[in-house]
This record gives structure tokens, sequence and C-alpha cells, in this order.
């Protein structure tokens, strides 16, 4: 056999040997589930084959290096890496690994890394000669990256099938900002407003408009920034999204005024109707009352297999 060749062997077979399992690498890991990589241990733990997905963020975080980026994504990488850990105690499909350029120069050079960051994710495999070269996924690292933590979580999610929960950490600030706000518009509503509301019936009203509101999802709307309508592949403008975790701004009108078609008319049912003297016009008002009731709640199932294709207590197709 040719020099060449027991040189190539002995290479793949220092690769096998060196690449390490997830439980060894495991004691490695900081209190956010990310191991730091550094030029001693590059290449042990990145060559050989391995069962488990690899996570690998190269990044720059020393200040003489400037990179912004590499400072607003670092937090989310280290969230996204301790949420997994905490939604999948006792799984390791997944590692999450770190590499700086201060401590990786020469591996950055090698691989001729001119910019940062990059997040680079590698699927399990069975090769010998597996290493940081090898085909890999990339996620884009961008101003979504940090402004959405979900954006990388959902990434990361679908790629292993594996759910992560992201809790977000208690704001001091935000929560004082919120607290305070409501706590003075409540007194000034109770103590200024709500006395010289004089009719029962406009602070039902007020009452009623921001139940309904609030009920069918403005909130999410706005803390999403979800765009009032959107149009599909053929340029169509819809009205609703499909999947029931997400929804269009228009969806706020039109559930909203599906819920107030119900108040008015289950009120003018139980509290209208009745009085009336007439016995053929409340008759009839109460059929007409009953007929909307129906066709609003066939409306919203419709609706609802919008959002639910298989959902199957539709009451009409036909109305």
């Amino acid at each position: 056999m040719k020099l060449s060749s027991w040189a190539t062997g002995l290479s793949l077979l220092t690769g096998a040997l060196s690449s390490l399992t997830a439980d060894e690498l495991a004691t490695s890991k900081l209190p956010s589930n990310v191991i730091e990589i550094n030029e001693s241990n590059f290449d042990s733990i990145l060559t050989g084959p391995r069962d488990y997905y690899t996570a690998l963020l190269f990044t720059a975080l020393d200040d003489s290096v400037g990179c912004a980026p590499c400072k607003k994504f670092e937090p989310v990488y280290h969230k996204i890496a301790r949420s997994y850990q905490d939604s999948n105690p006792g799984k390791n499909d997944i590692l999450f690994f770190k590499a700086d350029f201060s401590n990786n120069q020469k591996k950055f050079i090698d691989l001729q890394m001119l910019q940062v960051p990059h997040l680079w994710i590698y699927p399990p495999s069975t090769e010998l000669a597996y290493n940081v070269t090898s085909p890999h996924f990339e996620y884009k690292i961008g101003d979504h990256s940090s402004k959405d933590p979900l954006h990388y979580a959902n990434f990361v999610s679908k790629l292993v099938n594996a759910n992560i929960v992201v809790h977000e950490d208690f704001d001091l600030t935000q929560f004082s900002k919120y607290f305070f706000t409501t706590f003075f518009a409540v007194l000034v509503l109770k103590k200024k407003v709500l006395s010289k509301l004089a009719s029962r019936l406009i602070f039902c009203l007020i009452s009623i408009l921001t139940i309904v509101v609030f009920t069918s999802g403005y909130m999410f709307t706005v803390i999403r920034n979800i765009p009032l309508l959107s149009k599909n592949e053929k340029g169509e403008i819809m009205y609703f999204s499909g999947g029931t975790h997400w929804q269009f701004g228009s969806e706020v009108f039109i559930i909203g005024g599906i819920y107030l078609g119900f108040v008015f008319l289950i009120n003018g049912l139980v509290v209208v109707i009745p009085k009336i003297d007439n016995p053929a016009k409340r008759n009839t008002l109460t059929l007409c009352a009953c007929f909307f009731v129906f066709w609003l709640f066939n409306r919203l199932t419709s609706i609802y297999k919008i959002k639910d294709p298989s959902y199957p207590y539709q009451v009409a197709s036909w109305l």
C-alpha cells in the first residue's frame, strides 16, 4: 500500500477515534447548554461520525472586532439552547457549540471565515471523514433573528423535529411601565370617567365593545405587528389565514362583528322581544332572531373550517 493511502487511513481512523459522544460532550456544557470550542478541541469535537445534530456558531465577541450582529445574536443563541434543554430534558438530538474568533483564529483563517456571525447546523452522519467542511444547513442571521428568538427556535424545531418552548425573560422595567400606566389609567377612569357615566346602557355598551375587541385577537395582531390583509400566491386577497395559531388583522373585525351580532340577537331574544304585546309581531321577530343566530353560528363554524379543515361540526355548508 502506498504511503499516501496509509496516511489517509490513519487520518480517518484518528477522526473516528477522536469523535466524542453526546454524553461525553454534555459534561462540557455551560449553564445555557452551549459548549465553547477552542483550537485545542476543535477537531476532536467536529471530526468523525455522530448520532446528533451539531449547531455551530462562528462569532467574534471581542470589542476590538466590533461585530454588532454577533453581540445581538449571542443571547438569542444561548436562550434557544437553554430552551431546548428545558423543553427536552435528557435528550441530546442536537448539541449547541460556539467558536469565538479570539479562541479559534487559526481555524477561522483555515476556513477563510472573513465575516461573522455564521450559524451552521450539521446533520447526524456515519462518515469517518465527517468534519467542519462537510455539507451542512445554514441559518441566516439577520435583524429578525435578534428581535424574534422564535424565528431561530422554529428553524431548529423543524430541523430536529423537537418541540422548543421559549420563555421570555422577566423584564422589570417593562412590567413597571405597564403596571403603573394601567394603575393610573384605571384610577382616572374610576374617578373622572365612570362617575360621569350616569347611563347604565352606555357603560354596558363600552364594556361589551372592550371585551369583544380583546377576545377577537386584537392584542395578538398588535404584538406580532400583523398586516390587516394578505395575498396568496395567485394574488388574491386572503381574509383568513390558514392554521389556528395565526390570524390577519381583518379577522379581528370579522370575528368581533360576529360576536357583537350574537350579543344583540341574544339580548333581543331575552330582553326586548318578550316585552312586545302583539303576539304575531313577537313570534315573527323571535323566528327571525333565531334564524340569524343559526346563520351567524354557521358562519363562525365555516370560518373555523378555513383555520382547521379537519373540523367536522359545520352545521350546513349551503348557508
